[in-house]
């Protein structure tokens, strides 16, 4: 079967504002928050946060802009990937900087309660020794819309909080012994999962799902990197580990590394880093649902940081008993097998103790798994492992077509040609070709009358196959 490839590049830029001292409930959580993703905006920018993506700056015209309410004494930078590089009050004072702020330690300072057009120029970052020189502040008319948020769990409200139009959707954490906070969504039904950073536009209720399990284990692939550490913490209610944060387990013979959390504390953030916590990663999301975590290509806008890839932990696989699963068939990049001792369908996943196929998932995707493998499973040579392969297709549909030798055919087709293949090499070892022997087979040798029938039924399939799938096999 068909696959299809795509690329997409995400232009998003983000920014927050940390209110020190205002008195409504956006800034003050603002405060809590560590804000620190990548977002790529062109080759030599990446975006601005701070905050835990409070704010969104939307980026217009060569530069990004900003929208938001201001108290009075409110105080705040705006962050450069990360904490290497800021804006605060430096030595430009133009662009409206000294009419509406004021220094306070190197932070900015609002004079006067407004509604305020921030703006970052897109060459900030590269061309300025006073990084300040990129940053003006405007006056708006208009003010912005406020929302309401309220957080469930199950019937129970969690929390209410009032946001302004555009503030980004944090997605509070709580606690609750033998769960993990899956995530939110935004009917009582979690059948439409919110997504945590998402801007606000009107009132909006959440609902937790938590997941009821044992532990949460975080793997990490250090590549080169001998010793690992995971700092880990919540932007929201559950406080983390001191830097650098805690030793990770080497799963043995790989470059893997582990780390096992009680699930109820659900924390959201990570950085890896080596022992003395030199060398690190960005920081990113701790997603609540099985990942690998690799060591990704050095960002080049930050000393000694490191980017993070992921991808889902386990993939669900046919196979039948006795085949050795590649692990590098199911996650480009990563090596390793596994033997399967039943015929069936498993989880391929890393555990602790390195690869392994264990039990499934609920509600996994059999069909889709299914369709997969017999579009690997190559005809001519697999014939013999026809029987399991029937085996694996008991309760699924054969009727979809799959990918086969350069053509297209149905699952129920290619296991009758297979079946059919298989019956006339046993009655015919020496031959090579079912195709272009088997009637010569049939009219020159004094084969019983069950040969006869099984030529028959590989002539009809053949003829079959031809006509109403347009392909022939060539064995």
């Amino acid at each position: 079967f068909k696959k299809l490839a795509g690329l997409m590049m995400g232009l998003l830029a983000v920014a927050g504002l940390a209110g020190l001292g205002a008195a409504d409930v956006t800034k003050a959580d603002a405060t809590k928050g560590k804000g620190d993703e990548i977002w790529s905006m062109t080759g030599t920018m990446t975006g601005w946060s701070l905050s835990a993506k409070t704010y969104t700056f939307t980026y217009n015209n060569s530069r990004y802009e900003l929208k938001v309410n201001l108290d009075a004494n409110d105080e705040f930078k705006i962050i450069y990937n990360y904490s290497s590089w800021d804006i605060g009050y430096g030595g430009n004072t133009g662009g409206g900087i000294s009419t509406y702020l004021s220094n306070s330690g190197g932070n900015f300072k609002v004079k006067t309660a407004g509604y305020y057009l921030l703006i970052v120029k897109d060459d900030n970052v590269h061309g300025y020794n006073d990084k300040s020189y990129g940053f003006s502040i405007e006056v708006c008319e208009e003010e912005l819309a406020s929302y309401s948020v309220t957080y469930y769990d199950g019937a129970t409200v969690k929390k209410s909080e009032t946001l302004e139009e555009g503030t980004a959707v944090q997605c509070p954490l709580y606690e609750k012994e033998g769960y993990m906070l899956e995530g939110w969504y935004t009917d009582a039904n979690l059948t439409n999962k919110f997504e945590k950073g998402s801007q606000i536009k009107s009132d909006l209720n959440l609902y937790a799902n938590y997941v009821k399990t044992d532990s949460y284990v975080v793997y990490f692939d250090a590549g080169t990197w001998t010793t690992v550490n995971a700092h880990i913490w919540s932007d929201d209610v559950v406080s983390g580990t001191e830097w650098p944060g805690v030793a990770m387990t080497n799963v043995a013979g790989t470059s893997f590394y582990y780390y096992e959390m009680p699930v109820e504390k659900s924390y959201d953030r990570i950085i890896f880093n080596t022992s003395s916590g030199s060398t690190q990663t960005v920081n990113i999301d701790l997603v609540h649902s099985s990942k690998i975590y690799s060591l990704g290509a050095k960002d080049t806008t930050e000393t000694a940081k490191y980017t993070v890839n992921s991808v889902d932990s386990s993939k669900v696989v046919a196979h039948i008993n006795g085949e050795v699963v590649n692990v590098a068939d199911y996650f480009a990049g990563f090596t390793g097998n596994v033997t399967a001792t039943t015929t069936g369908f498993s989880s391929l996943a890393l555990t602790k103790n390195g690869w392994a196929l264990i039990n499934l998932p609920e509600n996994a995707d059999l069909q889709a798994a299914f369709e997969a493998y017999m579009s690997s499973v190559d005809t001519c040579d697999d014939f013999v492992n026809v029987d399991a392969y029937i085996e694996l297709a008991a309760g699924l549909d054969t009727s979809v077509t799959i990918s086969d030798n350069g053509g297209e055919v149905t699952i129920a087709n290619k296991l009758e040609y297979m079946k059919t293949y298989k019956a006339w090499k046993a009655a015919h070892p020496n031959e090579n070709n079912l195709g272009s022997n088997l009637l010569t087979n049939l009219t020159s040798s004094n084969n019983t009358l069950i040969v006869l029938i099984v030529g028959l039924l590989g002539l009809t399939s053949i003829l079959g196959y031809y006509f109403l799938n347009k392909k022939k096999y060539s064995c």
